[in-house]
């Protein structure tokens, strides 16, 4: 499972791809061609970030950490 850090380094990257795709699309030098990810799949990826992130930051958000009970078998 990914870390907290982890997540927001990767939703840092797909915001910031997002916001090129936003600028062009596509675009050609010296003969080379550049396109760039779709938006639709960019947001989705975004979105799902978004969720894992707010999964971990949200108290009672479904997730249960174990609790240690020194001497407790």
């Amino acid at each position: 499972m990914a870390t907290l850090a982890e997540l927001q380094a990767e939703l840092a990257l797909y915001e910031t791809a997002r916001n090129s795709a936003l600028q062009a699309q596509s675009y050609g030098i010296a003969g080379r061609n550049k396109t760039m990810a779709a938006l639709k799949d960019l947001q989705a990826q975004i979105e799902s970030l978004r969720s894992r992130i707010s999964r971990l930051t949200t108290p009672g958000s479904g997730t249960v950490a174990p609790i240690f009970i020194p001497g407790g078998d």
